[in-house]
């Protein structure tokens, strides 16, 4: 996950999207590099918690063909005041 993320032009195995156009860039290139060309599917871990506008969680990278989770990491989640996602912080590997 970390070659993939670098490869997508990622500085730091970390990324952080802020913004709404931000956030829609990077799962727009998420998708098409992963689910698109690699048959990548994610899954969240179901260990997701939320603090005020705060929400950390899991999640996996797992092969559409074969059920084989290919890496993961964890989110977290900054929420504005109407429940929306403001921030992205995504830390693959972790």
């Amino acid at each position: 996950m970390r070659r993939i993320a670098a490869e997508l032009g990622f500085e730091h195995t970390t990324s952080e999207a802020q913004g709404y156009d931000a956030i829609e860039t990077r799962v727009a290139r998420s998708h098409e590099r992963f689910v698109e060309k690699e048959g990548i599917t994610f899954r969240a871990c179901g260990d997701a918690v939320r603090l005020h506008g705060v929400v950390r969680f899991g999640w996996e990278a797992v092969s559409a063909e074969t059920g084989d989770v290919a890496g993961g990491g964890s989110e977290i989640l900054v929420l504005d005041e109407t429940g929306r996602i403001k921030t992205d912080y995504m830390f693959p590997g972790a």
